[in-house]
């Protein structure tokens, strides 16, 4: 799989939260609702932005937008691999709601024993760590990473211990690294900690990583919103692959909500991905719109894709959109969806684009093709535009999906 890739903010609404290569354990502690916060959070070992196959991320640990407190998620995993190489050993994440002493709010740990490549650098006993809660009437956010060693070419650097936020290091034979990348965002109605303990940008030719590779380790996000009637539940990506239940490519352009953006539009772009002899993708886009107030919650999902090439040619198609919207007032909950498709050509013929949900086309030697797969319950709503069945490879494609909804 080849990624082509321009990420504006590595953040939750960035990053694809699914779980490849790694070994899951989920731990639910019992839960209560909580009337007027919601939260969501997220820990992960590895996620490749750019320039290598499996971008999906390892070991991860992460709720989308709930009101359960106290919720529990852990994972670990023994060395996150790649791109064939084992850059970080002994890997570990939760993620938990609470509501005591520390605030209402989530929190989120990392941490592994070390990262290392070859002897161009290594970082031991590494952490990452992000939390936001509501406490004494306002938003608290707190983020950061920290490491026990760190070593650069073979030489000890104690002084980048405990680094400044967002330091960069020049790492000869390689490129450089950014270590303790925090961003912290806050609105009238929620707010968001996050930090990565280390992006690794492979800028020159070398024996571990391409050129133009980015891999994010540590991952972080801790996230509150409140307080609040209701809360919005929604997500948009342009691409999912999957074999069988592994996922081989992430949900490409991924946005996910739970406090909307205050009414403003926020856009993920990526230029495009190559999953071989399966598809093809370019021109990828998501955005969402959403906001809470004290008598209406609404919020708006969409997914674009310019182009897609399926099975090396069998289908093509253009300009194919997904949008859903979820509006809850005056007690009672409205949902919508639409899709289009600018054109659909199978094994050389135009074919017109079905309408309707859940239709199917049978692909002779490809497999079968299901147009506007919608699936909904009461302010909620999901649709998918197009998914590919690829019977013979045991594979299922996913292109434009958004989904939207409301809780409480």
């Amino acid at each position: 799989m080849t990624v082509r890739t321009r990420i504006r903010a590595l953040t939750a609404a960035s990053v694809a939260l699914v779980v490849a290569g790694s070994s899951l354990v989920a731990a639910t502690l019992p839960a209560n609702a909580s009337a007027q916060f919601g939260y969501s959070g997220y820990a992960h070992g590895t996620l490749v932005a750019s320039g290598l196959v499996n971008s999906g991320p390892q070991a991860a640990s992460f709720f989308g937008c709930t009101r359960q407190v106290p919720l529990f998620r852990s994972n670990t995993l023994a060395s996150a691999v790649v791109g064939g190489q084992a850059l970080a050993h002994t890997v570990a994440t939760r993620t938990f709601t609470h509501n005591d002493s520390r605030g209402d709010g989530t929190t989120s740990f990392a941490t592994a024993a070390n990262i290392r490549i070859g002897l161009l650098f290594e970082l031991v006993g590494a952490q990452s760590y992000s939390q936001a809660v509501y406490k004494n009437g306002k938003f608290q956010m707190v983020s950061g990473s920290r490491f026990a060693g760190v070593k650069i070419a073979g030489l000890s650097v104690p002084g980048l211990l405990n680094p400044a936020p967002n330091t960069t290091v020049n790492v000869p034979g390689l490129g450089f690294l950014q270590l303790n990348r925090t961003i912290k965002t806050q609105t009238p109605q929620s707010a968001t900690a996050s930090s990565v303990a280390v992006l690794i940008h492979s800028t020159v030719s070398n024996p571990y990583l391409p050129k133009g590779a980015t891999i994010a380790l540590l991952l972080t996000s801790a996230s509150v919103g409140g307080p609040s009637t209701a809360l919005l539940r929604g997500k948009a990506y342009t691409t999912q692959v999957n074999v069988g239940n592994i996922v081989t490519s992430g949900p490409t352009s991924l946005q996910t909500t739970c406090y909307g953006t205050n009414g403003a539009l926020r856009t993920v772009n990526v230029a495009g991905l190559t999953v071989p002899n399966v598809v093809t993708v370019n021109g990828l886009s998501t955005s969402q719109a959403g906001s809470l107030r004290p008598t209406i919650a609404t919020g708006n999902m969409s997914a674009t894709v310019a182009s897609v090439n399926l099975g090396n040619g069998a289908v093509k198609l253009s300009a194919v959109t997904a949008r859903t919207s979820a509006t809850k007032t005056g007690g009672r909950y409205y949902t919508s969806w639409s899709t289009s498709i600018g054109s659909l050509v199978i094994n050389g013929r135009s074919v017109p684009v079905p309408t309707a949900p859940n239709q199917q086309i049978n692909v002779a030697g490809l497999g079968t093709l299901t147009f506007n797969k919608l699936s909904r319950t009461t302010g909620w709503i999901s649709v998918t535009a197009v998914e590919l069945r690829i019977t013979a490879l045991n594979t299922t494609v996913q292109i434009s999906h958004a989904e939207s909804g409301i809780v409480g």
